[in-house]
């Protein structure tokens, strides 16, 4: 510890042989407190890829109330908002808020009739409600570690479903979409899908849905309400 509060006091950016002594230290060291330390430090630094890679890495080792107060400094927010809240809502911050965003959600609890499926993906404006439904039930399906059949359209998507939640032995399916674009033939989808899963979307702009919940993902009590969205639907 010693060593990095001297290396920070000599120096305002992260040069090549600092940036791999600092992984290396990030990667293999168990005291949290380095990973605050190491935070609170970069705050003050200008933005660059390696300084970005460095606070992945001590997002790795703390949890979302120790990273918040690490980035922010001492918290005057309310306690339940400090807890699991996003680390700020400047530019620079935004894209690091999206990367912790899957840690953020393995936080989330569900009834034990339940199973909460989070999915991020990588879609086109142009592929159809065929191929999109055949790339949903295949990440469902490898979300649950299940083997996921032949699906041709959205009629075999249905049934995949209903054949899961009897496979899973669960009454109710909770897809939670993120980090991905709401394209109308997706949300057509995920329309036509609401009476078999229950959908809600991590996005910016609200989706014109009454079978989609939309939450904004720069929200500083995310986590707070897609809990108790989750207790809701229960």
């Amino acid at each position: 510890m010693n060593y990095l509060k001297s290396y920070f006091l000599r120096t305002q950016e992260i040069n090549f042989e600092a940036y791999e002594s600092l992984s290396e230290i990030l990667k293999t060291s168990s005291n949290q407190e380095i990973h605050k330390f190491v935070v609170q430090e970069l705050r003050s630094m200008p933005t660059e890829e390696r300084c970005s890679d460095l606070l992945w890495l001590c997002a790795q080792k703390l949890n979302y109330p120790e990273f918040y107060k690490a980035w922010h400094g001492k918290s005057t927010i309310h306690p339940e908002i400090a807890e699991i809240s996003a680390v700020g809502h400047t530019s620079d911050t935004e894209n690091l808020n999206r990367q912790l965003l899957p840690e953020l959600l393995k936080q989330l609890t569900v009834s034990d009739r339940s199973d909460l499926i989070s999915l991020s993906l990588t879609l086109s404006e142009q592929q159809s409600e065929s191929t999109i439904a055949k790339r949903v039930g295949n990440r469902i399906f490898s979300q649950v570690n299940e083997v996921p059949p032949s699906i041709e359209d959205i009629g075999d998507l249905e049934q995949a479903l209903f054949q899961l939640c009897h496979t899973l032995e669960k009454q109710k399916l909770i897809v939670l979409l993120y980090n991905t674009e709401p394209y109308p033939n997706l949300v057509s989808l995920c329309n036509q899908l609401a009476d078999i899963v229950t959908i809600a979307w991590i996005c910016e702009s609200p989706i014109e849905s009454i079978s989609i919940r939309t939450f904004h993902p720069d929200s500083d009590n995310l986590h707070t309400a897609l809990q108790t969205w989750l207790q809701e639907i229960a």
